[in-house]
């Protein structure tokens, strides 16, 4: 059900994104601090969901398709004129999502300056193609570490905006050594993807 659901944001995300144009990476605002000489890799971790929607209906004047997802969900979006080849989509053809996030994790003695940096870029098929879309957002970010369990594995870090968050790390070990006040280096990355297909007859 939790993968259904993931799937099924990633394909409203894809989507949404086929109604807008293509957009440049955004500039960093500042320059990330390097990562100090004895910061240990902590944690490396990635997961994929992927799912596929059945193009029900198209309706031409309202710009409107209307897809069946994979758990039996029925949904419509309207697509804006910047989609150019939105005549290329017809009833029976399939919709491919694919949402993948990885996150790297690395600890540091001594506390610093908290930092969010925030890269975001998204493209779009070419025209004439069958439409299709990517977005991919990177966060990389410097933390304080609030609170941690060494022998559970669970830290809890609060950013540079004063959000926390709390992630159960899949080694430990690595915890040896550090202690309240040290940091948290990271990135965290987003992939959402979508394409048009005509299933072969």
């Amino acid at each position: 059900m939790k993968h259904l659901l993931v799937a099924s944001i990633t394909f409203g995300l894809a989507a949404a994104c086929l109604a807008q144009p293509a957009a440049p990476a955004a500039p960093a605002a500042k320059a990330v601090p390097p990562v100090a000489s004895k910061s240990v890799p902590a944690m490396l971790t990635g997961e994929t969901f992927k799912t596929e929607a059945e193009v029900l209906s198209v309706d031409a004047a309202k710009r409107e398709v209307t897809v069946r997802m994979a758990d039996g969900q029925v949904v419509s979006k309207t697509l804006g004129p910047e989609v150019k080849n939105f005549a290329q989509i017809k009833a029976g053809d399939r919709v491919e999502a694919t949402y993948t996030r990885s996150l790297r994790v690395s600890f540091k003695k001594g506390g610093g300056v908290r930092s969010t940096n925030e890269l975001k870029d998204s493209a779009n098929a070419a025209p004439g193609a069958k439409p299709g879309a990517a977005v991919v957002r990177e966060l990389r970010f410097v933390a304080d570490i609030t609170e941690m369990d060494a022998r559970t594995g669970i830290v809890t870090v609060k950013g540079a905006s004063g959000q926390t968050y709390t992630a159960k790390l899949t080694n430990p070990a690595v915890l040896k050594g550090y202690a309240v006040g040290d940091q948290a280096e990271g990135v965290f990355r987003e992939v959402a993807a979508l394409r048009v297909v005509t299933p072969a007859k």
